[in-house]
């Protein structure tokens, strides 16, 4: 039994309701996956992707790929303003696809506009991925290339980082906490979650009921 996976309440926002209208008859079309970095969007994403049978894009990859610079090459010629610019204007491209697993970036929940649009995209289920911050530092320090990543070693810095974000990953549909599951389990853990949300009728979750 994953005894960590905890669900709180909807969103209570527009983007969680459901329209009585038959607007979202088709059901979930869309399920997108945030938090802090180390919280394996990516790692979930893919597998969660490959377990329904769609298409898995990661926004920051998205973003790098249509400009033809690095995430903090456009950081440091365009600034934060410009990152962010490119960042609402890629989701709202990715967010008229079709049975789409998306991955965040860690900081795309400070955009007032994304928090906007993944509001207002109603057939989407945003699930934010939980871990104590101390694991989620320890995940990403045995990640490959850990040594060039100096903002590991400033855990004051990462620790106002992860309490600013942290009150937008709460505001996400559902939430798993996935300290101490393995991806394996962890993906079951999603799974379960995303099967309280309505999926097309051809989504093959049947091997999991």
């Amino acid at each position: 039994m994953l005894k960590s996976m905890q669900i709180p309440s909807l969103l209570a926002t527009a983007g969680s309701e459901r329209t009585a209208n038959g607007a979202q008859a088709s059901g979930l079309r869309a399920v997108v996956l945030t938090g802090f970095m180390g919280a394996g969007k990516t790692t979930l994403g893919r597998l969660l992707a490959a377990e329904l049978g769609w298409e898995f894009r990661d926004l920051d990859t998205e973003i790098a790929q249509d400009s033809g610079m690095t995430v903090a090459d456009i950081f440091r010629a365009e600034g934060e303003a410009g990152f962010r610019a490119r960042e609402m204007e890629m989701l709202a491209r990715l967010l008229r696809r079709e049975r789409m697993v998306l991955a965040l970036g860690g900081g795309a929940v400070e955009s007032e506009g994304v928090r906007e649009q993944l509001a207002a995209c109603k057939d989407a289920c945003v699930v934010y991925l939980s871990a104590p911050l101390e694991a989620l530092v320890q995940r990403c320090l045995e990640q490959p290339g850990a040594a060039e990543r100096p903002v590991l070693a400033d855990r004051e810095r990462l620790r106002s980082r992860w309490a600013a974000r942290l009150p937008y990953y709460e505001q996400a549909h559902l939430r798993l906490e996935t300290e101490g599951l393995s991806p394996a389990e962890s993906l079951q853990a999603l799974i379960a979650l995303v099967k309280q949300r309505p999926l097309p009728d051809n989504a093959p979750m049947s091997a999991h009921e």
